[in-house]
């Protein structure tokens, strides 16, 4: 959700602009803005359950030590020569 938010940002401005009822733009974002907060919260909502579903599996562990492999170059070995990048 965090990757496509100018995306969501950009629909949400044209969803606003389709249900204001008057062409003015002030009231256009204050319709906008509840729908970005809803689109915030669940983006906040969402990470903290996927961190805390994470860390009943144990799998944070395991994401935690390839990530530490990665930053020391190992996985570099393993995948002969290439290039292997791990987003934090």
């Amino acid at each position: 959700m965090r990757i496509y938010r100018r995306h969501a940002w950009i629909i949400i401005l044209v969803v606003a602009g389709i249900i204001t009822p008057s062409p003015e733009i002030y009231s256009q974002i204050l319709v906008a803005i509840p729908l970005v907060a809803l689109y915030e919260i669940s983006i906040f909502v969402s990470r903290r359950v996927e961190r805390n579903r994470f860390k009943d599996s144990g799998i944070d562990h395991v994401i935690g030590l390839l990530f530490l492999l990665s930053r020391i170059g190992f996985l570099r070995i393993l995948a002969g020569g290439h290039s292997v990048r791990l987003r934090a």
